[in-house]
């Protein structure tokens, strides 16, 4: 499985992936603070879900899903 992570503050970012490693070993996790950046990630490659923060910048995670959702519709996005 693979993961992509999406939080400004790169400290609380590192420790949600490690919350993902401990819960599905073995999985890919992709880690981004420019939620932009991870747009282009998603978009150009093989995800399989994405967890980001509701509140960040310059783009916040409901702006995030909207612009993955117009590409990628069946990609599960969480926001914490």
């Amino acid at each position: 499985m693979v993961f992509v992570t999406v939080d400004n503050d790169s400290d609380r970012l590192r420790e949600l992936s490690g919350r993902i490693f401990q819960k599905y070993p073995g999985t890919v996790v992709y880690e981004f603070t420019d939620p932009m950046l991870s747009v282009k990630y998603i978009c150009n490659n093989r995800v399989d879900i994405v967890v980001a923060r509701e509140k960040m910048r310059p783009v916040d995670g409901t702006l995030l899903i909207d612009v993955v959702h117009r590409h990628k519709p069946e990609l599960p996005v969480i926001l914490f």
